[in-house]
């Protein structure tokens, strides 16, 4: 793997770390009522975007590979 591959994986892990952590906070709560309730729902939503677009870059690379393989 390369270095870009890596970084990649990581932001990814990170990413998947903090939406797994912060959802199940939110779907504990009944409401926001607090601005740190709103806090976490916020940075909930903003990791999603990288958590997406890197899931896609990633497996985009694997379905490249695989491709590559199959024409041997």
């Amino acid at each position: 793997m390369n270095k870009d591959t890596t970084q990649e994986i990581f932001i990814l892990f990170i990413s998947a770390v903090i939406i797994y952590f912060t959802g199940s906070y939110v779907a504990a709560i009944n409401d926001i009522s607090s601005i740190f309730d709103g806090i976490v729902t916020m940075i909930l939503f903003f990791t999603m975007f990288p958590f997406a677009i890197y899931l896609l870059m990633i497996m985009s690379k694997v379905y490249k590979s695989f491709s590559s393989l199959r024409r041997i």
